[in-house]
C-alpha cells in the first residue's frame, strides 16, 4: 500500500507512554507492515534492519514496540490488529478502483 488512514486519536491514545526512539520505531514497523501489507518478521534483527536500528537504546525501543503493538500470532509472525483490518478493506476496494480507472472516472 502507499497510502494508509491515520487515526490521530486513536493513535495518541495507544502511543502516550512511548518515548520519541519508541515513536520512531512504531511508525517505522508500521510503515513497513503497510508497504508489505502482510504481517511483520517475529526475528528481532529483521525488524531492527526495517527500523535501521544501530544503537542498543534504538534496539531496545524497537524490542519494546514491536512487543507490546506487534505481538507474534500463532503463524509465527509479528501482527498488529488494526493495521490487519486496513489492508484487508483496502486489498477488498482495489477491484472498486480499477474498475473506476478503466471506465475513466
Amino acid at each position: 500500500m502507499n497510502y494508509y488512514r491515520r487515526y490521530l486519536g486513536d493513535y495518541m491514545r495507544a502511543t502516550m507512554a512511548l518515548s520519541i526512539v519508541e515513536h520512531g520505531a512504531y511508525n517505522l514497523l508500521l510503515d513497513g507492515y503497510y508497504a508489505s501489507e502482510a504481517p511483520l518478521p517475529a526475528d528481532m534483527d529483521g525488524l531492527y534492519r526495517l527500523c535501521r536500528a544501530m544503537t542498543e537504546g534504538e534496539r531496545v525501543a524497537v524490542k519494546k514496540v514491536a512487543d507490546q503493538f506487534f505481538p507474534v500470532n500463532g503463524d509465527g509472525r509479528r501482527h498488529n490488529s488494526r493495521a490487519d483490518r486496513e489492508i484487508a478493506v483496502a486489498q477488498a476496494t482495489i477491484p472498486q478502483h480499477a474498475e473506476a480507472l478503466d471506465a475513466g472516472v
